[in-house]
């Protein structure tokens, strides 16, 4: 019986039976529209093709900073003695897309100013001398779609170091289609770029897929992994400034960072990265001294702007 203006009437089951279905479904309804508005954009699961495949024509306006800082402490007198060094970078260059395909694209990269601020005299004056050479230089450079790098020409007097670095950029990105969640893995070397003369560093990292924009537009990006170098090999040139090789420095560390792929712009939005490495030099001979321990904490940030 239902009870309506103070009178018990008998229950209409069929009226009963059509309310308690349009209850559940706009239950249902409600349910789904929640799921739709806290899921990531983008289907949740389709896989999707993260590449570099920028548009012919364009000019990537590109802003790179780095700052680093060393911090170096000895046992000297019975006491520790800590040494900081900061060193920091800024380079402002263009990309312009020469030509661009499935396979890949070529790009003549432009370096239109270059600031490096290092108090330390050896390091500095090899940072200095790599910043002299990189303004004005142009270099054209194939890409993969997956991020790693080819130079193809440069100016005559470009570094072989900073040839190097372009030539080991890492493949960042996977070669297959992955969906939001989904990760991969990739090992490439840094090169030493002369400031140090300890060699190449190896980082493994493992790369994430954490969101897409409304639309799918922009791919957000995570990663971390772990660095290491060990100098055991031949010591540098003489008259570089680096360490003779009577000493061997070993480093391991961690980088963490993240990365936004502009999918309809087919280049990098944005990238951060913080890579935090802890060094030992040490002596081969323990009676040449004692052993200094180092942190290095690197931080990068770059962004790109199209005009």
């Amino acid at each position: 019986m239902i009870r309506r203006a103070g009178k018990l009437q008998p229950y209409d089951d069929a009226k009963v039976d059509m309310r308690i279905a349009r209850f559940r479904q706009w239950s249902l309804l409600r349910v789904v529209a929640a799921m739709v508005a806290f899921a990531p954009s983008g289907s949740l699961a389709q896989d999707v093709l993260l590449a570099l495949r920028p548009h012919e024509g364009d000019t990537l306006r590109t802003h790179y900073e780095q700052k680093t800082e060393m911090r170096g402490t000895t046992r000297r007198n019975q006491a520790d003695t800590t040494m900081v060094v900061l060193t920091s970078l800024t380079m402002f260059s263009r990309v312009i897309v020469d030509e661009s395909g499935d396979a890949g694209s070529t790009v003549t990269a432009i370096t239109d100013s270059v600031a490096i601020v290092s108090p330390y005299a050896p390091g500095g004056a090899a940072a200095e001398a790599i910043g002299r050479a990189l303004r004005g230089s142009r270099v054209r450079v194939r890409f993969s779609p997956q991020g790693s790098a080819t130079v193809l020409e440069g100016r005559g007097d470009l570094p072989d170091a900073i040839r190097s670095l372009a030539s080991q950029m890492p493949a960042m990105l996977p070669l297959h289609a992955v969906a939001i969640g989904g990760s991969w893995s990739q090992s490439f070397t840094i090169p030493d770029l002369g400031q140090t003369g300890h060699g190449p560093a190896l980082v493994r990292a493992v790369y994430r897929l954490d969101s897409l924009s409304r639309g799918g537009a922009l791919a957000f990006i995570s990663f971390r992994g772990s660095v290491h170098r060990d100098s055991v090999a031949a010591g540098p040139a003489a008259g570089s400034g680096a360490l003779p090789p009577s000493r061997r420095f070993e480093s391991s560390g961690s980088i963490t960072g993240t990365l936004r792929l502009d999918r309809k712009r087919g280049w990098w939005l944005d990238s951060r990265a913080a890579i935090v490495l802890r060094s030992t030099i040490a002596p081969r001979d323990p009676r040449q001294g004692e052993p200094v321990r180092m942190q290095t904490t690197i931080t990068q940030h770059m962004w790109t702007q199209q005009r």
